[in-house]
Protein backbone atom coordinates (compact mmCIF):
# COMPACT_ATOMS: atom_id res chain seq x y z
CA UNK A 1 0.00 0.00 0.00
CA UNK A 2 3.05 2.33 0.49
CA UNK A 3 4.33 1.74 -2.97
CA UNK A 4 4.33 4.11 -5.68
CA UNK A 5 1.87 4.22 -8.77
CA UNK A 6 2.08 4.67 -11.84
CA UNK A 7 0.01 7.08 -13.74
CA UNK A 8 -1.19 4.42 -16.37
CA UNK A 9 -2.19 1.91 -13.35
CA UNK A 10 -4.25 4.64 -11.62
CA UNK A 11 -6.25 5.52 -14.63
CA UNK A 12 -6.86 1.48 -14.57
CA UNK A 13 -8.14 1.48 -11.52
CA UNK A 14 -10.75 4.28 -11.63
CA UNK A 15 -12.02 3.23 -14.90
CA UNK A 16 -12.28 -0.57 -13.72
CA UNK A 17 -14.39 1.31 -10.40
CA UNK A 18 -16.60 3.60 -12.69
CA UNK A 19 -17.12 2.18 -15.75
CA UNK A 20 -19.77 -0.21 -14.57
CA UNK A 21 -21.30 2.91 -12.74
CA UNK A 22 -21.13 5.79 -15.39
CA UNK A 23 -23.82 4.34 -17.58
CA UNK A 24 -22.69 6.87 -20.21
CA UNK A 25 -19.08 6.49 -20.16
CA UNK A 26 -17.79 6.19 -23.75
CA UNK A 27 -15.69 3.62 -24.45
CA UNK A 28 -13.53 5.73 -26.98
CA UNK A 29 -10.50 3.67 -27.81
CA UNK A 30 -9.52 5.94 -30.20
CA UNK A 31 -5.82 8.12 -30.70
CA UNK A 32 -5.57 10.05 -28.07
CA UNK A 33 -4.06 13.06 -28.93
CA UNK A 34 -0.87 13.09 -26.89
CA UNK A 35 2.46 12.17 -28.32
CA UNK A 36 3.58 9.41 -25.80
CA UNK A 37 0.26 7.82 -26.33
CA UNK A 38 2.13 5.06 -27.92
CA UNK A 39 4.07 4.68 -23.74
CA UNK A 40 0.65 3.44 -22.71
CA UNK A 41 0.76 -0.29 -21.95
CA UNK A 42 -1.29 -2.32 -24.12
CA UNK A 43 -3.86 -3.38 -20.91
CA UNK A 44 -4.24 0.45 -19.72
CA UNK A 45 -5.26 1.59 -23.74
CA UNK A 46 -8.92 1.44 -22.97
CA UNK A 47 -8.57 2.90 -19.76
CA UNK A 48 -6.48 5.75 -20.66
CA UNK A 49 -8.70 7.06 -23.66
CA UNK A 50 -11.95 6.85 -21.59
CA UNK A 51 -10.61 8.48 -18.98
CA UNK A 52 -8.95 11.40 -21.13
CA UNK A 53 -12.39 11.62 -23.52
CA UNK A 54 -14.46 12.23 -20.78
CA UNK A 55 -12.13 14.81 -19.32
CA UNK A 56 -11.19 12.98 -16.07
CA UNK A 57 -7.34 12.69 -17.12
CA UNK A 58 -5.36 15.54 -18.67
CA UNK A 59 -2.13 15.23 -19.72
CA UNK A 60 1.45 16.40 -17.65
CA UNK A 61 2.70 19.12 -19.85
CA UNK A 62 1.38 18.14 -22.86
CA UNK A 63 2.15 14.29 -22.34
CA UNK A 64 -0.06 11.44 -20.42
CA UNK A 65 3.26 10.47 -19.01
CA UNK A 66 1.74 6.78 -18.47
CA UNK A 67 5.14 5.30 -16.82
CA UNK A 68 5.39 8.02 -14.20
CA UNK A 69 4.36 8.10 -10.97
CA UNK A 70 0.98 9.61 -9.92
CA UNK A 71 1.71 12.47 -7.29
CA UNK A 72 -0.42 13.54 -4.10
CA UNK A 73 -1.92 16.79 -6.75
CA UNK A 74 -3.20 14.66 -9.74
CA UNK A 75 -4.59 12.28 -7.35
CA UNK A 76 -6.60 15.04 -5.94
CA UNK A 77 -7.61 16.44 -9.03
CA UNK A 78 -8.50 13.03 -10.35
CA UNK A 79 -10.79 13.03 -7.57
CA UNK A 80 -12.60 15.98 -7.22
CA UNK A 81 -13.40 15.13 -11.14
CA UNK A 82 -14.80 12.05 -10.35
CA UNK A 83 -17.10 13.88 -7.75
CA UNK A 84 -17.97 16.67 -9.89
CA UNK A 85 -19.40 13.76 -12.40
Amino acid sequence: PNAPITREDMMVIIYRVIKDTIAEMRNDTQVVPYEDFADVSAYAKEAVSALIAEGIINGRNGLIVPKGYVTYKETEIVISRLLAK
